[in-house]
């Protein structure tokens, strides 16, 4: 499977053309997936969800400079990648989980 790069488009120029539901996101290329990702650029590592980058940040947002976690800090406080190379802090992480079991029982 072939995942597109997703970019940040003012006013979804051009989104409608491919077909994509929502205004903000295009796709590189015709016909593929389209995945946002929450790409910090600071530490220029992406994460699972808005959640996710949101809880990686150290700094508070009256702070003039932006802090956020590296990736030794990450590891070391739990934090995984999932299938996609992409963080999951582990409170999103166990939300996944738990969301995963659920649809395997209602699917069974």
């Amino acid at each position: 499977m072939r995942v597109a790069v997703v970019e940040a488009e003012p006013h979804g120029q051009g989104s409608a053309a491919l077909g994509l539901s929502h205004p903000g996101l295009r796709a590189t290329h015709r016909n593929e997936q389209v995945t946002p990702l929450n790409q910090c650029t600071i530490c220029s590592e992406g994460f699972a969800s808005f959640a996710a980058f949101d809880d990686h940040i150290v700094s508070v947002p009256s702070d003039p400079s932006f802090e956020c976690l590296g990736v030794e800090q990450m590891h070391e406080a739990g934090w995984i990648q999932n299938v996609r190379a992409r963080w999951m802090s582990p409170r999103t992480a166990t939300d996944a989980a738990r969301v995963q079991q659920r649809y395997l029982r209602e699917a069974a």
